[in-house]
Order: C-alpha cells, then sequence, then structure tokens
C-alpha cells in the first residue's frame, strides 16, 4: 500500500468520543485482549489523524507522536502499522516466516507465498483475517498484511497466502526510519536468537527457496 511516496495534506487531534470509538472499533477488529489494543495508544501521548494525499485516496493515518500506529483504508477497515505493533507485538495472530523471505518482503513489499511460512500462532487463521508476520528466532513483526486463505487448510504447499499491507522499509516506515532491535537491518530482518549451525543452513536453503512475489 505505501510503495508511493508518502505525504500529507492536513491533521487533527482525536480525543474524547472518537478515540475511544477508535479504540472499540480496533479491538472488535482485532480480536485481542483489550491490554494489547491499548498498548498502541501510549499514556499521555497526542493520537493525531492525518489525511495521505494520494489523488483521489481516502487512506489516513493515526499517529502517536511521530509513530504512525494505525491506518484507516478508506474502505471501512483498520490495521495497525509495523511500528504500532512494535509497541503491542501481540495485538495480532501471525505467521512465522524463514528469514531469507524477509529479503522479498523488505526489499519490494512483496505479498507472502506460502511456501515461505514456518509457522503460525494459532492452529487456525481464517481468511480475511489482518495477521503480522514474524521472522524466525525474531520477536517483533515486520509486516502487516490480509491472510487469503488458512494455512493449516491449504491442500498444497503453494500459492499467495498474505497480501501485505505495510511492511519494514516502505515509505510509511521511512518517515521514522525506526530499528527497533539489532536484527532489522537494511533490506531484511535478521534472528537475534542463537541457532545451531544445521539448522541455520537449513533455514537459509528452504527461504531460499521459497521467497515470495
Amino acid at each position: 500500500m505505501f510503495k508511493k511516496k508518502v505525504e500529507f495534506k492536513g491533521s487533527s487531534v482525536v480525543g474524547g468520543k472518537t478515540l475511544k470509538k477508535l479504540k472499540s472499533d480496533a479491538f472488535n477488529c482485532f480480536g485481542v485482549a483489550e491490554e494489547s489494543v491499548l498498548q498502541l495508544f501510549p499514556h499521555k501521548t497526542d493520537i493525531v489523524l492525518k489525511k495521505v494525499a494520494w489523488g483521489g485516496s481516502k487512506v489516513q493515518v493515526y499517529f502517536a507522536g511521530d509513530v504512525p500506529i494505525l491506518v484507516d483504508d478508506g474502505r471501512g477497515g483498520i490495521f495497525p502499522t509495523v511500528m504500532g505493533l512494535w509497541l503491542s507485538p501481540d495485538c495480532l495472530p501471525f505467521l512465522v516466516v524463514a528469514q531469507p523471505v524477509s529479503k522479498f518482503l523488505c526489499g519490494s513489499g512483496a505479498d507472502l507465498m506460502l511456501p515461505g511460512v514456518r509457522g503460525m500462532s494459532a492452529e487456525s487463521i481464517p481468511q480475511g483475517t489482518i495477521v503480522a508476520v514474524k521472522v524466525q528466532g525474531n520477536p517483533l513483526p515486520i509486516a502487516v498484511g490480509m491472510c487469503l486463505f488458512d494455512p493449516a487448510t491449504a491442500e498444497t504447499r503453494e500459492g499467495k497466502v498474505v497480501e501485505v499491507l505495510q511492511v519494514y522499509g516502505d515509505n510509511l516506515w521511512e518517515l521514522q526510519s525506526a530499528q527497533p532491535n539489532a536484527g532489522f537491518v537494511e533490506g531484511e530482518v535478521l534472528s537475534i536468537e542463537e541457532e545451531q549451525p544445521a539448522a541455520a543452513a537449513a533455514a537459509a536453503a528452504d527461504g531460499a527457496a521459497a521467497g515470495a512475489e
């Protein structure tokens, strides 16, 4: 979604009933504990709504201070940004991918293909669910997207499983350019947990064969 340069036209502070409704909408949309949703809204930090200045676009972004935390897609849906999920890593169900897959996601904003998936946070993730994507060995999300089918019910290990909506390294991230831990480097995300050499080699081989498009 944010492959184009991001500029804004106008902004307004969100408060009172509007902020309360935003928190309620996020809770209902993400389906997680209220505490996880509230972590997206840092205490005593103004929440500011900015409209994206793309011709004909209705996309809007909510900021907590200078951190973009939520996106209104202009079609009635909202989703947290990767930067927002760094404040609340458990705010969404997630898929875990082989480390080399991060180069495809972060490098070009590609969608996630099923062969790159190595695990997920629940036994089943229904179609249409907003999910986070994490790299094996790194606890923080690198991408947010919509699940296109339940990986648990896939008959074959093929197909595009997540439509990526926002990702580390894209133009929305560029507004802040933060790296939440040492694994977030230019163009990819690395494991920050020690691996056995054989396991690391296997993950690299699998990831190179999987990828995304």
